[in-house]
């Protein structure tokens, strides 16, 4: 019994199919009966085993020849009697999601986060670095150098995991109290904070670009993304903004360029001196692998200690007294405290960008939702779409969009 992964096994779409020893169909491993059952508590695994006794019931073996594996679905409906029970707690708690935080001067998704830089994970960087800061402010870190750089690293958590409308898609020009647990899903991540040099920090960067995109130029029936990354391993690194409103770090990669990681096979992986990446700059100036850098993120990516940019890394701080999630609404709670007003504007700090000097445009599955469509084709600079229907690891349910690499202009959806 399995769940990592949030996905259907046994399943019928040929995920897992091409792996060894797997028969998905009938939830097989090695011949042993499996189940994962999805997500959400929407469905429950059910292993029945075939039990067969040779000394009259003395001991007992299973006989997998006849042993099941399936799942049941548990959303056909709900129990009208508990709903009386605690409908003033499921009344009080949606009241509470829908309060408004802050009026907000664009909308914030997450359906291009690997093409263009994404507010859902800035908003989260702004608020790790806000918290970094505090603690720096307080006499933390000490002993770091005087040009010692300070920056954040997050993830897009809501990309299409688990289905084409499974993004981060904040609208109607507010934030509300469900608009943080949209932009922040995990509610068991804390904070922590890894010391690293600028040799580090550039393997980090590398390793991300490995796993997400494929080289160009694409082989036939090959997509730009790699679907089987996720996006919640996509990370983004941040570093604030400088008195002109301008981002203070800025990294290229060259995705026409071969990947720097090959063969990898979770973190197992073949180490090449391959670079995609070929500029980044914090203040205008270029990051030396030298350099001295603090990072805040998240305890589970900071405790990754085999992923490559992390694995010689120092973790410096933990902390355990509030969650990721609540960063959020504290940096939010005090960049409202510091205005007048309850707009908070959020400018794209435009901190990556990818070039491709051959190549004319590619292709890309996303989210199936009015609102991503809206955001290709009349607002984000270099995204278009022609609607067409498209699948993620071969479920269906998304829209292929194209990405001409077009940074000219804005790219963050305006408020409608």
């Amino acid at each position: 019994m399995f769940g990592h992964d949030h996905r259907d096994f046994p399943n019928s779409t040929g995920e897992y199919g091409d792996i060894p020893n797997v028969d998905a169909e009938k939830g097989l491993i090695n011949g042993i009966p499996a189940v994962m059952p999805g997500y959400w508590g929407a469905k429950l695994g059910v292993i029945d085993l075939r039990l067969f006794s040779k000394d009259q019931g003395e001991t007992w073996e299973v006989d997998h020849s006849f042993s099941t594996a399936e799942l049941r679905s548990l959303v056909a409906g709900s129990d009208g009697a508990v709903e009386d029970l605690v409908v003033t707690e499921h009344e009080g708690t949606v009241e509470y999601m829908a309060e408004t935080i802050a009026d907000i001067d664009v909308n914030i998704n997450s359906f291009f986060p690997q093409v263009v830089p994404d507010l859902s994970i800035q908003v989260v960087n702004e608020a790790q670095l806000h918290q970094l800061n505090k603690w720096k402010a307080e006499g933390e870190f000490a002993d770091a150098s005087e040009d010692a750089i300070f920056l954040s690293v997050s993830a897009p958590f809501k990309s299409g995991r688990n289905g084409g409308a499974d993004y981060t898609n904040i609208q109607e020009g507010e934030l509300t109290n469900a608009s943080v647990a949209d932009i922040y899903v995990f509610d068991n991540n804390t904070p922590a904070v890894l010391k690293m040099t600028g040799a580090d920090m550039k393997r980090w960067i590398e390793w991300v670009n490995s796993n997400a995109y494929r080289s160009l130029p694409l082989s036939e029936g090959e997509t730009f993304l790699v679907e089987e990354f996720p996006g919640y391993n996509f990370d983004a690194f941040f570093g604030g903004f400088n008195a002109d409103g301008e981002g203070l770090l800025k990294y290229t990669v060259d995705v026409e360029q071969e990947s720097r990681f090959t063969d990898i096979n979770g973190h197992q992986y073949t180490e090449t001196d391959n670079e995609q990446l070929v500029s980044l700059t914090y203040n205008g100036v270029e990051i030396t692998d030298d350099a001295e850098i603090y990072v805040i993120t998240n305890n589970y990516r900071a405790s990754n200690s085999s992923m490559p940019g992390v694995d010689k890394a120092e973790m410096v701080k933990e902390e355990f007294a509030f969650n990721n999630r609540e960063l959020v609404q504290f940096y939010l709670a005090d960049r409202l405290e510091m205005q007048e007003g309850t707009e908070l504007e959020f400018p794209n700090a435009k901190v990556f960008q990818l070039v491709a000097p051959t190549t004319a445009s590619v292709s890309f599955a996303s989210a199936k939702l009015e609102e991503a469509i809206r955001c290709a084709t009349n607002e984000i600079t270099g995204l278009s779409t022609d609607g067409e229907d498209g699948t993620k690891e071969g479920t269906p349910g998304f829209t292929i969009y194209n990405f001409n690499f077009d940074y000219s202009g804005e790219f963050n959806c305006t408020a409608k």
